[in-house]
Protein backbone atom coordinates (compact mmCIF):
# COMPACT_ATOMS: atom_id res chain seq x y z
CA UNK A 1 0.00 0.00 0.00
CA UNK A 2 1.42 3.14 -1.25
CA UNK A 3 1.52 6.36 1.24
CA UNK A 4 -1.26 8.15 -0.32
CA UNK A 5 -3.58 5.20 0.38
CA UNK A 6 -2.41 4.78 4.08
CA UNK A 7 -2.87 8.15 4.71
CA UNK A 8 -6.41 8.02 3.17
CA UNK A 9 -7.64 5.01 5.41
CA UNK A 10 -6.34 6.35 8.26
CA UNK A 11 -7.95 9.28 7.84
CA UNK A 12 -11.25 7.88 7.32
CA UNK A 13 -10.99 5.99 10.02
CA UNK A 14 -10.84 9.21 12.82
CA UNK A 15 -13.54 10.46 10.68
CA UNK A 16 -15.88 7.10 11.59
CA UNK A 17 -14.79 7.53 15.14
CA UNK A 18 -15.52 11.61 15.21
CA UNK A 19 -18.60 11.24 14.36
CA UNK A 20 -19.54 8.18 16.63
CA UNK A 21 -18.16 10.23 19.29
CA UNK A 22 -20.51 13.36 17.97
CA UNK A 23 -23.53 11.10 17.93
CA UNK A 24 -23.25 9.82 21.58
CA UNK A 25 -22.42 13.47 22.76
CA UNK A 26 -25.96 14.43 21.10
CA UNK A 27 -28.24 11.68 22.84
CA UNK A 28 -26.57 12.70 26.36
CA UNK A 29 -27.00 16.54 25.95
CA UNK A 30 -30.46 16.15 25.30
CA UNK A 31 -31.38 13.18 27.41
CA UNK A 32 -33.20 14.39 30.98
CA UNK A 33 -34.11 12.48 34.20
CA UNK A 34 -37.31 10.53 33.75
CA UNK A 35 -39.67 10.41 36.85
CA UNK A 36 -40.36 8.08 38.95
CA UNK A 37 -43.13 5.95 38.28
CA UNK A 38 -45.54 5.03 40.85
CA UNK A 39 -45.52 1.47 42.45
CA UNK A 40 -49.68 1.96 43.73
CA UNK A 41 -52.88 2.69 41.43
CA UNK A 42 -54.96 5.36 41.89
CA UNK A 43 -58.23 4.69 43.90
CA UNK A 44 -62.05 5.08 42.13
CA UNK A 45 -64.34 7.85 44.03
CA UNK A 46 -67.04 6.30 45.90
CA UNK A 47 -70.34 6.97 47.80
CA UNK A 48 -72.26 5.88 50.36
CA UNK A 49 -75.78 4.34 49.44
CA UNK A 50 -77.84 3.72 52.70
CA UNK A 51 -81.07 2.01 52.51
CA UNK A 52 -83.94 3.05 55.41
CA UNK A 53 -86.88 2.18 57.05
CA UNK A 54 -88.19 5.50 58.10
CA UNK A 55 -85.56 7.25 59.85
CA UNK A 56 -83.28 3.62 60.65
CA UNK A 57 -80.65 2.96 58.12
CA UNK A 58 -81.14 -0.86 57.41
CA UNK A 59 -78.56 -1.49 55.47
CA UNK A 60 -75.42 0.55 53.53
CA UNK A 61 -73.42 -0.15 50.54
CA UNK A 62 -70.20 1.64 48.61
CA UNK A 63 -70.81 2.50 45.07
CA UNK A 64 -68.38 3.37 42.41
CA UNK A 65 -68.82 7.05 41.12
CA UNK A 66 -71.03 7.36 37.61
CA UNK A 67 -72.09 3.33 38.43
CA UNK A 68 -75.45 2.03 39.58
CA UNK A 69 -76.40 0.36 42.98
CA UNK A 70 -77.93 -3.21 43.29
CA UNK A 71 -81.22 -3.16 44.46
CA UNK A 72 -81.28 -4.74 48.02
CA UNK A 73 -83.48 -7.43 49.76
CA UNK A 74 -84.72 -6.47 52.88
CA UNK A 75 -87.15 -9.37 53.60
CA UNK A 76 -84.39 -11.52 55.16
CA UNK A 77 -83.75 -8.36 57.63
CA UNK A 78 -87.30 -7.55 57.85
CA UNK A 79 -89.83 -9.60 58.85
CA UNK A 80 -92.38 -8.65 60.42
CA UNK A 81 -93.42 -6.09 57.87
CA UNK A 82 -94.86 -6.21 54.73
CA UNK A 83 -91.92 -4.55 51.74
CA UNK A 84 -93.53 -2.46 49.10
CA UNK A 85 -90.40 -1.17 46.76
CA UNK A 86 -88.01 1.64 47.29
CA UNK A 87 -88.75 5.28 47.11
CA UNK A 88 -86.24 8.72 46.87
CA UNK A 89 -87.65 10.32 49.72
CA UNK A 90 -89.22 9.78 53.11
CA UNK A 91 -92.58 11.06 52.06
CA UNK A 92 -92.57 7.99 49.16
CA UNK A 93 -93.62 9.78 46.70
CA UNK A 94 -91.54 8.74 43.85
CA UNK A 95 -89.64 5.17 43.33
CA UNK A 96 -86.35 4.90 43.20
CA UNK A 97 -85.01 4.27 39.89
CA UNK A 98 -82.24 1.88 40.48
CA UNK A 99 -80.54 2.19 36.50
CA UNK A 100 -79.71 5.85 37.68
CA UNK A 101 -75.79 6.32 38.25
CA UNK A 102 -74.95 7.18 41.70
CA UNK A 103 -73.18 10.60 42.27
CA UNK A 104 -72.86 11.64 45.75
CA UNK A 105 -73.72 9.61 49.28
CA UNK A 106 -77.71 8.77 48.64
CA UNK A 107 -80.35 7.55 50.83
CA UNK A 108 -83.06 5.41 49.60
CA UNK A 109 -86.09 4.77 51.59
CA UNK A 110 -87.94 1.92 51.95
CA UNK A 111 -92.03 1.27 52.19
CA UNK A 112 -92.43 -0.88 54.87
CA UNK A 113 -96.21 -1.72 56.50
CA UNK A 114 -97.52 -3.98 59.19
CA UNK A 115 -100.78 -4.41 59.58
CA UNK A 116 -103.70 -1.67 61.80
CA UNK A 117 -107.15 -2.86 61.09
CA UNK A 118 -109.13 -0.14 59.13
CA UNK A 119 -112.87 0.40 60.80
CA UNK A 120 -113.45 3.65 58.71
CA UNK A 121 -116.19 3.58 55.61
CA UNK A 122 -115.26 4.73 52.58
CA UNK A 123 -116.90 6.01 50.18
CA UNK A 124 -117.62 7.67 46.17
CA UNK A 125 -118.41 10.72 46.05
CA UNK A 126 -118.30 12.72 42.80
CA UNK A 127 -120.30 14.19 39.76
CA UNK A 128 -120.81 13.40 35.56
CA UNK A 129 -123.29 11.41 34.03
CA UNK A 130 -122.88 7.83 35.76
CA UNK A 131 -125.70 7.02 37.56
CA UNK A 132 -123.45 6.88 40.96
CA UNK A 133 -122.06 9.94 40.49
CA UNK A 134 -125.08 11.42 39.39
CA UNK A 135 -127.02 10.17 42.44
CA UNK A 136 -123.85 10.92 44.93
CA UNK A 137 -123.85 14.52 43.78
CA UNK A 138 -120.05 15.49 45.81
CA UNK A 139 -121.04 13.64 48.58
CA UNK A 140 -124.18 15.00 49.71
CA UNK A 141 -125.88 11.16 49.40
CA UNK A 142 -124.08 8.37 50.69
CA UNK A 143 -126.15 5.11 50.22
CA UNK A 144 -125.04 1.85 50.15
CA UNK A 145 -124.01 1.42 46.08
CA UNK A 146 -121.46 4.83 47.15
CA UNK A 147 -119.73 2.81 49.40
CA UNK A 148 -116.48 0.79 49.33
CA UNK A 149 -116.53 -2.88 50.00
CA UNK A 150 -113.58 -4.14 52.07
CA UNK A 151 -112.36 -7.23 51.20
CA UNK A 152 -111.40 -10.53 53.12
CA UNK A 153 -107.39 -9.69 52.79
CA UNK A 154 -105.58 -11.37 55.42
CA UNK A 155 -102.79 -8.85 56.96
CA UNK A 156 -104.64 -6.17 54.81
CA UNK A 157 -107.37 -3.18 54.79
CA UNK A 158 -108.39 -3.39 50.84
CA UNK A 159 -111.16 -1.12 49.98
CA UNK A 160 -113.33 -2.00 46.35
CA UNK A 161 -115.91 -0.23 44.02
CA UNK A 162 -116.89 -0.94 40.59
CA UNK A 163 -118.58 1.71 38.44
CA UNK A 164 -119.05 2.73 35.53
CA UNK A 165 -117.57 6.68 34.13
CA UNK A 166 -117.73 8.27 31.63
CA UNK A 167 -115.73 10.94 29.57
CA UNK A 168 -115.30 13.69 32.14
CA UNK A 169 -116.79 12.50 35.26
CA UNK A 170 -114.70 13.48 38.68
CA UNK A 171 -114.87 11.66 41.59
CA UNK A 172 -112.61 10.30 44.70
CA UNK A 173 -113.14 8.55 48.04
CA UNK A 174 -113.90 10.21 51.32
CA UNK A 175 -114.66 8.67 54.76
CA UNK A 176 -118.34 10.68 55.21
CA UNK A 177 -118.73 12.47 58.49
CA UNK A 178 -122.32 12.45 59.48
CA UNK A 179 -123.57 16.05 60.96
CA UNK A 180 -126.42 16.45 63.59
CA UNK A 181 -128.73 17.40 61.32
CA UNK A 182 -128.21 14.39 58.87
CA UNK A 183 -126.29 16.10 56.38
CA UNK A 184 -123.01 14.54 55.49
CA UNK A 185 -119.21 16.28 55.21
CA UNK A 186 -116.10 15.28 53.83
CA UNK A 187 -114.39 13.90 56.44
CA UNK A 188 -110.62 11.91 55.57
CA UNK A 189 -110.26 12.19 51.36
CA UNK A 190 -108.06 9.52 49.08
CA UNK A 191 -107.45 11.29 45.89
CA UNK A 192 -105.71 11.53 43.00
CA UNK A 193 -101.86 11.77 44.51
CA UNK A 194 -102.88 7.82 46.00
CA UNK A 195 -103.34 6.78 42.58
CA UNK A 196 -100.79 4.42 41.51
CA UNK A 197 -100.97 5.05 37.91
CA UNK A 198 -103.14 7.17 35.80
CA UNK A 199 -102.37 5.21 32.61
CA UNK A 200 -103.19 1.68 31.33
CA UNK A 201 -101.22 -0.91 30.42
CA UNK A 202 -100.81 0.18 26.90
CA UNK A 203 -99.51 3.28 28.03
CA UNK A 204 -102.92 5.23 27.04
CA UNK A 205 -103.69 8.33 29.76
CA UNK A 206 -106.85 7.39 31.04
CA UNK A 207 -107.46 9.21 34.05
CA UNK A 208 -106.23 12.80 35.37
CA UNK A 209 -105.69 13.85 38.23
CA UNK A 210 -106.59 17.86 39.25
CA UNK A 211 -109.60 19.83 39.44
CA UNK A 212 -111.96 20.57 42.16
CA UNK A 213 -111.73 22.52 45.07
CA UNK A 214 -108.85 20.42 47.14
CA UNK A 215 -106.11 22.88 47.49
CA UNK A 216 -103.71 19.53 48.07
CA UNK A 217 -102.56 17.76 45.68
CA UNK A 218 -103.43 14.66 48.25
CA UNK A 219 -107.07 16.06 47.83
CA UNK A 220 -107.08 16.17 43.53
CA UNK A 221 -110.18 14.77 41.67
CA UNK A 222 -109.88 11.99 39.29
CA UNK A 223 -111.20 12.92 36.24
CA UNK A 224 -111.89 10.37 33.42
CA UNK A 225 -110.60 10.25 29.54
CA UNK A 226 -111.72 6.91 28.68
CA UNK A 227 -115.10 5.89 29.80
CA UNK A 228 -115.29 2.35 30.69
CA UNK A 229 -116.40 -0.08 33.91
CA UNK A 230 -113.39 0.35 36.41
CA UNK A 231 -113.04 -1.84 39.67
CA UNK A 232 -111.09 0.62 42.16
CA UNK A 233 -109.03 -0.62 45.17
CA UNK A 234 -107.89 1.32 47.91
CA UNK A 235 -105.33 -0.09 50.11
CA UNK A 236 -105.31 1.73 53.69
CA UNK A 237 -102.83 1.86 56.36
CA UNK A 238 -104.30 3.55 59.30
CA UNK A 239 -101.45 3.67 61.46
CA UNK A 240 -99.36 6.14 59.34
CA UNK A 241 -102.22 9.01 59.13
CA UNK A 242 -100.61 11.99 59.62
CA UNK A 243 -101.91 16.06 59.21
CA UNK A 244 -100.14 17.87 57.04
CA UNK A 245 -97.49 18.79 59.32
CA UNK A 246 -97.01 15.57 60.03
CA UNK A 247 -98.08 15.22 63.43
CA UNK A 248 -100.69 12.27 64.52
CA UNK A 249 -104.05 12.61 62.70
CA UNK A 250 -107.98 11.82 64.43
CA UNK A 251 -110.57 10.54 63.16
CA UNK A 252 -112.65 11.27 65.41
CA UNK A 253 -112.35 15.38 66.28
CA UNK A 254 -114.32 18.51 64.92
CA UNK A 255 -114.37 18.36 61.48
CA UNK A 256 -111.71 20.87 60.35
CA UNK A 257 -109.38 17.94 62.29
CA UNK A 258 -110.18 14.96 60.51
CA UNK A 259 -109.97 16.61 57.15
CA UNK A 260 -106.36 17.26 58.11
CA UNK A 261 -105.59 13.72 57.07
CA UNK A 262 -102.60 12.92 54.75
CA UNK A 263 -101.11 9.09 54.37
CA UNK A 264 -97.77 7.96 52.65
CA UNK A 265 -98.48 4.54 52.36
CA UNK A 266 -102.30 4.32 50.88
CA UNK A 267 -102.79 3.96 47.55
CA UNK A 268 -105.10 3.48 44.83
CA UNK A 269 -105.25 0.61 42.09
CA UNK A 270 -107.79 0.25 39.37
CA UNK A 271 -109.03 -2.08 36.60
CA UNK A 272 -110.64 -1.82 33.72
CA UNK A 273 -113.23 -4.34 32.77
CA UNK A 274 -114.66 -3.16 29.44
CA UNK A 275 -117.16 -0.70 27.85
CA UNK A 276 -119.86 0.97 30.51
CA UNK A 277 -122.95 -1.39 31.33
CA UNK A 278 -125.07 1.44 31.29
CA UNK A 279 -126.54 3.82 28.74
CA UNK A 280 -124.36 7.41 29.20
CA UNK A 281 -127.36 9.71 30.25
CA UNK A 282 -128.35 12.86 28.14
CA UNK A 283 -127.59 16.20 30.33
CA UNK A 284 -127.99 20.10 30.16
CA UNK A 285 -125.42 22.01 31.94
CA UNK A 286 -126.12 25.47 33.84
CA UNK A 287 -123.57 27.40 35.13
CA UNK A 288 -123.93 29.67 38.32
CA UNK A 289 -121.88 32.04 40.26
CA UNK A 290 -121.04 30.90 43.74
CA UNK A 291 -118.35 32.82 45.94
CA UNK A 292 -117.21 34.05 49.30
CA UNK A 293 -119.60 36.75 50.16
CA UNK A 294 -121.94 36.31 46.93
CA UNK A 295 -122.59 32.98 48.09
CA UNK A 296 -120.92 31.64 51.36
CA UNK A 297 -119.38 29.48 48.97
CA UNK A 298 -122.64 27.77 48.77
CA UNK A 299 -124.03 26.03 46.23
CA UNK A 300 -126.78 28.68 46.05
CA UNK A 301 -128.79 28.66 42.98
CA UNK A 302 -131.58 30.91 41.43
CA UNK A 303 -132.45 33.49 38.98
CA UNK A 304 -130.05 35.57 41.22
CA UNK A 305 -126.91 33.46 40.47
CA UNK A 306 -127.74 31.40 37.38
CA UNK A 307 -126.04 32.43 34.26
CA UNK A 308 -128.32 32.39 30.97
CA UNK A 309 -127.93 30.02 28.22
CA UNK A 310 -128.73 30.74 24.41
CA UNK A 311 -130.74 28.30 22.54
CA UNK A 312 -128.60 25.95 21.86
CA UNK A 313 -125.97 26.12 25.35
CA UNK A 314 -123.09 27.21 23.59
CA UNK A 315 -123.04 30.55 25.31
CA UNK A 316 -123.82 31.88 28.80
CA UNK A 317 -124.09 35.38 29.92
CA UNK A 318 -124.41 37.13 33.56
CA UNK A 319 -125.33 40.36 34.82
CA UNK A 320 -124.39 40.70 38.39
CA UNK A 321 -123.33 43.60 40.88
CA UNK A 322 -120.42 42.61 42.79
CA UNK A 323 -118.86 44.36 45.45
CA UNK A 324 -114.96 45.11 46.07
CA UNK A 325 -113.26 42.29 47.56
CA UNK A 326 -115.30 39.52 47.12
CA UNK A 327 -113.75 35.76 45.82
CA UNK A 328 -116.22 34.49 42.93
CA UNK A 329 -116.06 31.90 40.24
CA UNK A 330 -118.58 29.82 38.40
CA UNK A 331 -119.59 26.36 38.91
CA UNK A 332 -121.79 23.83 36.76
CA UNK A 333 -124.84 22.09 37.58
CA UNK A 334 -126.34 19.08 35.14
CA UNK A 335 -130.04 18.06 34.45
CA UNK A 336 -130.58 14.73 33.69
CA UNK A 337 -132.90 14.92 30.39
CA UNK A 338 -134.80 11.91 31.30
CA UNK A 339 -135.56 12.06 34.86
CA UNK A 340 -134.89 15.74 34.83
CA UNK A 341 -133.03 15.51 38.22
CA UNK A 342 -130.06 17.69 38.77
CA UNK A 343 -126.59 16.92 40.33
CA UNK A 344 -123.87 19.33 40.55
CA UNK A 345 -121.27 18.73 37.59
CA UNK A 346 -117.54 18.83 37.55
CA UNK A 347 -116.84 22.15 35.29
CA UNK A 348 -115.71 25.45 36.44
CA UNK A 349 -114.99 29.04 35.09
CA UNK A 350 -112.46 31.10 36.43
CA UNK A 351 -110.04 34.05 36.25
CA UNK A 352 -107.63 31.43 34.28
CA UNK A 353 -110.91 31.24 31.40
CA UNK A 354 -110.04 35.56 30.86
CA UNK A 355 -107.63 36.37 28.46
CA UNK A 356 -103.98 36.59 29.36
CA UNK A 357 -103.94 40.09 28.20
CA UNK A 358 -107.77 41.19 29.15
CA UNK A 359 -106.97 44.85 30.46
CA UNK A 360 -109.82 43.96 33.47
CA UNK A 361 -106.93 41.08 35.08
CA UNK A 362 -105.26 44.04 35.56
CA UNK A 363 -107.58 47.02 36.71
CA UNK A 364 -110.61 45.31 38.42
CA UNK A 365 -110.06 41.59 38.78
CA UNK A 366 -107.31 39.51 40.11
CA UNK A 367 -106.40 35.81 39.62
CA UNK A 368 -105.86 33.84 42.97
CA UNK A 369 -104.58 31.06 44.21
CA UNK A 370 -106.80 28.18 42.45
CA UNK A 371 -107.95 30.64 39.65
CA UNK A 372 -110.42 32.11 41.74
CA UNK A 373 -111.47 35.81 40.56
CA UNK A 374 -110.97 38.61 42.90
CA UNK A 375 -113.08 41.41 42.32
CA UNK A 376 -110.63 44.92 42.99
CA UNK A 377 -113.69 47.27 41.68
CA UNK A 378 -117.61 47.64 42.81
CA UNK A 379 -119.76 47.64 39.71
CA UNK A 380 -122.26 45.44 37.27
CA UNK A 381 -120.54 43.20 35.78
CA UNK A 382 -121.16 41.18 32.97
CA UNK A 383 -120.11 37.71 31.93
CA UNK A 384 -120.11 36.07 28.61
CA UNK A 385 -118.83 32.33 28.51
CA UNK A 386 -118.32 30.89 24.94
CA UNK A 387 -118.17 26.92 25.75
CA UNK A 388 -116.08 25.79 22.61
CA UNK A 389 -113.49 27.91 23.67
CA UNK A 390 -113.98 28.17 27.27
CA UNK A 391 -113.24 31.24 27.10
CA UNK A 392 -114.86 34.21 29.43
CA UNK A 393 -115.47 37.92 28.32
CA UNK A 394 -115.85 40.16 30.97
CA UNK A 395 -117.04 44.22 31.24
CA UNK A 396 -118.25 46.20 34.36
CA UNK A 397 -119.90 49.35 34.44
CA UNK A 398 -118.60 50.97 37.84
CA UNK A 399 -120.95 53.67 37.26
CA UNK A 400 -124.10 50.99 38.03
CA UNK A 401 -126.31 52.50 41.41
CA UNK A 402 -128.45 49.11 42.47
CA UNK A 403 -132.20 49.82 42.88
CA UNK A 404 -133.91 50.06 45.98
CA UNK A 405 -136.58 48.40 47.54
CA UNK A 406 -139.04 48.32 50.52
CA UNK A 407 -139.33 44.90 51.42
CA UNK A 408 -141.90 42.74 53.48
CA UNK A 409 -141.83 39.47 54.65
CA UNK A 410 -145.97 38.27 53.47
CA UNK A 411 -147.72 34.87 53.69
CA UNK A 412 -151.23 33.58 55.29
CA UNK A 413 -149.68 33.31 58.86
CA UNK A 414 -150.58 34.94 61.98
CA UNK A 415 -154.13 34.05 61.76
CA UNK A 416 -154.29 36.34 58.96
CA UNK A 417 -155.12 34.27 55.80
CA UNK A 418 -154.63 37.33 53.38
CA UNK A 419 -151.20 37.91 51.82
CA UNK A 420 -152.21 41.74 51.02
CA UNK A 421 -152.66 42.88 54.40
CA UNK A 422 -148.63 42.46 55.85
CA UNK A 423 -147.41 44.94 52.64
CA UNK A 424 -146.96 48.31 53.17
CA UNK A 425 -147.62 47.55 57.60
CA UNK A 426 -144.30 48.60 59.10
CA UNK A 427 -144.88 45.09 61.50
CA UNK A 428 -143.67 43.22 58.66
CA UNK A 429 -141.11 45.39 56.66
CA UNK A 430 -137.74 44.69 56.73
CA UNK A 431 -135.32 47.45 58.02
CA UNK A 432 -131.08 47.76 58.06
CA UNK A 433 -129.48 46.53 61.10
CA UNK A 434 -126.97 48.84 62.64
CA UNK A 435 -123.85 46.87 61.74
CA UNK A 436 -124.41 46.60 58.24
CA UNK A 437 -126.97 48.38 55.82
CA UNK A 438 -127.02 45.49 53.46
CA UNK A 439 -128.19 43.07 56.19
CA UNK A 440 -131.99 43.62 56.80
CA UNK A 441 -134.26 42.23 59.36
CA UNK A 442 -137.75 42.11 60.88
CA UNK A 443 -138.10 44.65 63.95
CA UNK A 444 -139.36 41.35 65.87
CA UNK A 445 -140.06 37.04 65.29
CA UNK A 446 -143.11 35.95 63.21
CA UNK A 447 -144.95 33.39 64.35
CA UNK A 448 -145.88 30.19 62.77
CA UNK A 449 -147.73 27.25 62.70
CA UNK A 450 -147.43 24.08 60.43
CA UNK A 451 -148.72 24.30 56.82
CA UNK A 452 -148.77 27.90 56.68
CA UNK A 453 -146.74 29.73 53.65
CA UNK A 454 -144.74 33.14 53.70
CA UNK A 455 -142.62 34.59 51.25
CA UNK A 456 -140.52 38.10 50.64
CA UNK A 457 -142.44 40.91 48.60
CA UNK A 458 -140.50 43.56 46.96
CA UNK A 459 -141.62 47.26 46.19
CA UNK A 460 -140.97 49.45 43.81
CA UNK A 461 -143.05 52.63 44.98
CA UNK A 462 -146.79 51.06 44.96
CA UNK A 463 -146.08 48.43 42.26
CA UNK A 464 -144.85 45.05 42.89
CA UNK A 465 -141.36 44.30 42.80
CA UNK A 466 -139.87 40.51 42.42
CA UNK A 467 -141.26 38.19 44.30
CA UNK A 468 -138.72 36.16 46.39
CA UNK A 469 -139.45 32.17 47.47
CA UNK A 470 -137.97 28.79 49.04
CA UNK A 471 -134.93 29.23 46.39
CA UNK A 472 -133.63 32.13 48.42
CA UNK A 473 -133.76 30.37 51.82
CA UNK A 474 -130.22 28.80 52.50
CA UNK A 475 -131.09 25.81 54.40
CA UNK A 476 -127.80 25.53 56.34
CA UNK A 477 -128.97 28.64 58.12
CA UNK A 478 -131.54 26.28 59.86
CA UNK A 479 -129.79 24.41 62.93
CA UNK A 480 -131.55 21.24 62.19
CA UNK A 481 -132.64 18.86 59.25
CA UNK A 482 -133.80 21.65 56.52
CA UNK A 483 -136.95 19.45 56.00
CA UNK A 484 -137.69 19.17 59.44
CA UNK A 485 -138.58 23.06 59.64
CA UNK A 486 -139.52 24.42 55.70
CA UNK A 487 -140.40 22.96 52.43
CA UNK A 488 -140.96 24.49 49.25
CA UNK A 489 -144.44 24.38 48.04
CA UNK A 490 -143.40 23.65 44.24
CA UNK A 491 -140.07 22.56 44.81
CA UNK A 492 -137.28 25.36 45.21
CA UNK A 493 -139.35 28.10 43.16
CA UNK A 494 -142.40 27.70 45.48
CA UNK A 495 -143.50 29.48 48.97
CA UNK A 496 -142.23 28.82 51.80
CA UNK A 497 -144.33 26.35 54.13
CA UNK A 498 -143.54 26.02 57.89
CA UNK A 499 -143.19 22.41 59.14
CA UNK A 500 -142.77 23.03 62.83
CA UNK A 501 -144.45 25.92 64.46
CA UNK A 502 -142.35 28.48 66.23
CA UNK A 503 -141.60 31.98 66.69
CA UNK A 504 -138.67 32.34 63.90
CA UNK A 505 -136.05 35.20 63.15
CA UNK A 506 -135.59 36.26 59.41
CA UNK A 507 -132.78 37.89 57.95
CA UNK A 508 -132.00 39.44 54.39
CA UNK A 509 -128.49 40.26 53.34
CA UNK A 510 -129.34 42.36 50.11
CA UNK A 511 -126.37 41.91 48.44
CA UNK A 512 -126.10 38.12 47.62
CA UNK A 513 -130.49 38.16 48.19
CA UNK A 514 -129.64 34.98 50.68
CA UNK A 515 -133.03 34.77 52.81
CA UNK A 516 -132.48 32.70 56.53
CA UNK A 517 -135.34 31.88 58.85
CA UNK A 518 -133.59 30.91 62.23
CA UNK A 519 -135.77 29.44 65.46
CA UNK A 520 -136.23 32.96 67.54
CA UNK A 521 -133.51 33.12 70.47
Amino acid sequence: MNKLALTTVMLASAGLLLLAGCEQNDVDSSSTTPEPVSSSVQEEETFTVTFYDQDTALHTVEVESGKTVEEWDPTSEVTDKTFGGWYIEPSLAHEFDFTVAITKDTNIYGKFTSYVEDTRTWALAGSGSSSILKSSNWGVVVNEEHKLVKEEVAGENVYAITFDAFVGDQFQFMMPVYNEDDSISWGVQRGGAYVQTLVDEDGTETFSAGGGLGGSNYKTNLTTLVAGNYTFRLHTFPQYDRTEEGGEAVTDGTLEQIQDNYNDYDYIEWTRNGDPIEEQAETITDFFIKGANISEWQNYINDHTLMTANEDRTVYTKDIYLEAGDQVMFASRLQDTATLEYSMGNEYIKAENIAADDPILAEDITSLSGSNMQINTAGLYSFTYTVETKALEVEVDKDYVRPTYDIYVNGNFEDDPSWQNKVGNDEYKFVPTAEDPDILELSSPITLKEGEELGIQLMDGEDYGPFWSYDRLVHFAVPAVENDYFHGKNGYTGNIVCDVAGDYDVTIDLYSEIVKIAPAV
